[in-house]
């Protein structure tokens, strides 16, 4: 009793010391200090697209690689670039006050544009962070500085909440407080049970309400007026006119939307008549000029040469239809013109109709596929010698209007006097608003009857990784599988001998050995023409199999409301958060280190039970095998180590078997050696160590459930308060399993922390995260086993919020992994009409443009993934590359 008097005296001078530490850190952050803007680097896409120019990019691609001394020499002597991007850092003549863990820093953005009357705009690129980027109609160099810059400093929010979860914790072991805390909750309790059924038909009869009113209102038609109304563009087929629609609320998206006065609609989109030449053009060896009958000419001395129209189109849908409709006054025999729009690398053929009042006309059609990053321009492909061109024709061809963020396009006959034209258009709900509304039916279900809820939880999150899984999984070789692809082609060709065979599938991939992976992925591939969506079945059913027996361990723990508590590992385990590595074939291998790590751990508690020595064999094998799958999985053997340190802090050491955890530990010594034995520094590959190590460590720790540094750090002191409490009460034996994967999870994410921390938490590092929030859920409830039945249908409210939170981003996105895949099976497909690199780079993203076709060449030798004859019908033998 004294002991703990004391700690909450310690605990309550460390608060007021805080607290005391964060009133002066405010006043003395809020004060006006000076600094400058530094670390100037230049930005070429962006200054580009600022000046129209963003086309022009393609002249400068040599042998696939941008010229960036030719393209910079370009810019800074043409007189028609007025303006320049330029991204930059704040730099501080303090040492002291700047930004750092505790602050984030402002600056006075006003201030700068008017005492420097060259920057056009800035814009941060975070909120309180110290990068921006900025605007100038002036060029410098990366060497100086924009001084006399105010900045200001705030405590940063989550270190605010850190502060009020410890004030917190002190008032909780407060008698008084506890007590006055837990009379308030019996009363809302008791207030629930006493007039539970009337509480059930008012709050069902509210979420009715709700969910009607969403029906309703995305079902009928609403009316409202065009904002925002601008002329972007006109010529002899009408005005083009550019428009936002004003809605009654953002908790609905436009889904359809028309003009109510459709006499003034030419074109529902982007349609105009082109008479004056190209702006620019791709080789210099041509000539272009206006003749008396108010045409041009081009005489083109290349035998393919691109002219580019710098027109600044608005953003294409997918599905827009255009079509483009040339009048010529000649063109070179038997030759044809081709063209380009959206972007598109490819450039289709137009196609020769009958002449017309001496004309010769070419037309052609072609619908958007995909948008890209690039500039929306349209571009030729003349024909070497004279071409005599009247007018160029791109027509819009969609029945109804097309709408990208809330903005629509279209083609008038005549000049808008009026601006406030009515518009009528129906609405799809937000996802906040399905949010809500799921998780009150999930609500209801709880308070009537748990079970149905229970089995709806169970089902949805395996149904919906299922879903995820199928939909998204696109018969595609992207990035690392290429790797294979090239194992597989030395394999065929040489005659090496199993030993050979096996040293040569040990090799590394970068600084992993994925032995075990190719012996699995190797002879499926083979017997499946290559097909990458099998793999990510069979990593499910690998994945499947950990799972199991992670539930397996919990409930035979203890099954009263077990079902309900279960709720939660099952929201986790099958969460989207993971979901590149759901539908991304290569990573069958952190899949067989899950399943493989599971195994290893739960045969070693099985082994402290009953003392069989086979479950320390299977120990040892599965521990190998997580070990040559990848190097994540070495940390099975550190995660050993930790814990036998924790059985002599705990002094349990004679409680155990020694013996064996040195053999495991001695066969993890062995493991290492045979790993690093030849190891070679992967020359592509460099640690990414960031600065902001801390947050990224604390991010990582709270990512499989919501990607936040205040849970981080919540998550964090609940595993050193779970690990003390198991030392001191002398528990480490009796909750071996799910502290091992407590101990792995921290290590993996140490190890990403420390390699990877510039790049953030990517969503393939969660399956070994998640074993963090599942690890710390059993340690709790095997040692706290009667409050998590006590608020057990707290429990599986707020699973019921991570499922959904983790689910509808995921299947918001899901269109877009699609549809971005299906676009890289064309590309591949297609690969030998490509001349830009940038248009493959997303298949595989290293190399030149002549090394990325020479990997896809084996792949087609062997007539192998979208090589294979069942994908005939995505060769476009009418689109040719530049």
């Amino acid at each position: 009793m004294k002991i703990k008097k004391l700690f909450l005296k310690i605990y309550l001078f460390i608060i007021i010391l805080s607290i005391l530490s964060l009133i002066i850190f405010y006043l003395l952050g809020n004060k006006n200090r000076i600094g400058y803007l530094g670390d100037f680097e230049y930005n070429i896409d962006n200054t580009l697209r600022i000046n129209g120019l963003l086309n022009i990019k393609d002249n400068f691609i040599v042998d696939g690689k941008l010229d960036y001394k030719s393209i910079n020499n370009f810019i800074f002597t043409n007189d028609s670039i007025t303006n320049y991007s330029y991204s930059f850092r704040i730099k501080y003549y303090d040492k002291v006050f700047r930004n750092n863990d505790i602050y984030n820093v402002y600056i006075d953005i006003n201030k700068i544009i008017k005492d420097n009357n060259f920057i056009e705009e800035i814009e941060m690129r975070k909120n309180g962070g110290p990068y921006g980027d900025l605007i100038s109609s002036k060029a410098f160099n990366n060497e100086e500085n924009i001084d006399n810059v105010y900045y200001t400093l705030r405590i940063k929010t989550n270190l605010l909440l850190l502060f009020v979860f410890l004030l917190f914790l002190y008032l909780i072991f407060q008698e008084r407080f506890r007590k006055s805390l837990l009379y308030i909750i019996n009363i809302i309790i008791s207030f629930f049970i006493n007039h539970k059924k009337y509480i059930i038909i008012l709050y069902s009869s509210l979420t009715v309400v709700f969910i009607l009113f969403v029906i309703i209102t995305s079902s009928i038609k609403h009316k409202s007026k065009l904002t925002d109304i601008e002329l972007i563009n006109k010529s002899n087929v009408g005005y083009i006119y550019k428009a936002k629609i004003k809605k009654f609320s953002n908790l609905f998206h436009i889904n359809t939307a028309a003009l109510n006065n459709t006499n003034i609609i030419k074109y529902y989109g982007y349609s105009l008549e082109i008479t004056n030449k190209p702006e620019s053009h791709y080789v210099q060896n041509t000539n272009i000029y206006y003749t008396d009958n108010n045409s041009f000419i081009i005489y083109n001395e290349a035998d393919n040469n691109i002219y580019y129209y710098n027109i600044e189109f608005p953003n294409f849908s997918i599905g827009d239809k255009y079509k483009i409709t040339i009048l010529a006054k000649q063109i070179p025999e038997s030759s044809i013109i081709k063209w380009s729009l959206n972007g598109n690398n490819l450039f289709r053929n137009t196609i020769k109709e009958n002449s017309s009042n001496d004309y010769i006309v070419l037309t052609d059609t072609r619908e958007i596929n995909y948008n890209t990053d690039n500039s929306y321009s349209l571009r030729f492909i003349m024909p070497k010698g004279i071409t005599e061109i009247k007018s160029i024709l791109l027509e819009n061809l969609n029945n109804n209007l097309n709408l990208e963020n809330d903005y629509i396009v279209f083609t008038s006959n005549n000049s808008l006097e009026d601006s406030s034209l009515e518009i009528s258009y129906n609405l799809n709900p937000d996802k906040k608003l399905i949010t809500i509304a799921v998780i009150s039916i999930f609500i209801i279900l709880l308070l009537v009857n748990i079970n149905a809820s229970l089995y709806v939880i169970f089902a949805s999150s395996i149904l919906i990784y299922l879903i995820y899984l199928i939909v998204g999984s696109v018969n595609i070789v992207v990035a690392d599988e290429w790797e294979l692809v090239n194992y597989y082609d030395i394999i065929k060709n040489s005659n090496k001998n199993i030993f050979e065979l096996l040293s040569f599938l040990f090799n590394q991939h970068n600084e992993h050995r994925i032995f075990f992976s190719r012996i699995i992925s190797l002879p499926i591939l083979e017997l499946t023409k290559w097909n990458t969506t099998v793999i990510t079945y069979i990593s499910f059913i690998i994945y499947i199999v950990g799972c199991f027996f992670i539930i397996k361990y919990f409930y035979k723990k203890d099954n009263r409301y077990i079902s309900i508590l279960m709720s939660f590992l099952f929201v986790i385990l099958f969460s989207l958060r993971q979901r590149e590595n759901t539908i991304w074939s290569f990573q069958i291998a952190w899949y067989i280190i899950f399943t493989a790590t599971v195994l290893s751990f739960y045969f070693y508690y099985l082994y402290t039970i009953n003392n069989k020595k086979v479950y320390i064999i299977f120990t040892i094998i599965f521990g190998i095998i997580a070990s040559f799958s990848s190097a994540q999985g070495l940390i099975i053997w550190m995660s050993f180590l930790i814990l036998l340190v924790l059985f002599f802090l705990s002094k349990e050491i004679s409680n155990i078997n020694k013996k064996s955890l040195i053999m495991i530990l001695l066969f993890g010594i062995s493991c290492f050696i045979l790993y690093f034995y030849g190891y070679h520094k992967p020359s592509n590959e460099e640690f990414s160590f960031s600065s902001q190590i801390t947050n990224t460590f604390f991010i990582a720790i709270s990512s499989s459930i919501y990607k936040n540094l205040f849970l981080g750090i919540v998550l964090f002191l609940l595993s050193i308060f779970i690990t003390i409490y198991l030392i001191i009460n002398k528990k480490i034996v009796d909750n071996i399993f799910p502290l091992l994967l407590l101990i792995f999870s921290y290590g993996f994410i140490l190890s990403i922390t420390i390699s990877r921390s510039s790049y953030g938490v990517a969503s393939r590092y969660v399956t070994f995260t998640n074993l963090l929030p599942i690890a710390l859920f059993i340690l709790y409830f095997n040692n706290f086993t009667n409050i998590f039945y006590k608020y057990k249908n707290f429990i599986f409210v707020i699973s019921v919020i991570i499922f959904m939170n983790n689910s509808i981003p995921a299947l918001n996105s899901l269109y877009n992994e699609y549809r971005v895949r299906k676009i890289l099976q064309y590309r591949l497909v297609n690969y030998k009409n490509f001349q830009n690199r940038d248009y493959l780079s997303g298949i595989y993203p290293w190399g030149t443009l002549n090394d990325l076709k020479n990997r896809f060449s084996v792949l087609e030798k062997y007539n192998f993934n979208v090589f294979y004859s069942k994908y005939d019908y995505l060769k476009d033998n009418n689109e040719k590359g530049e």
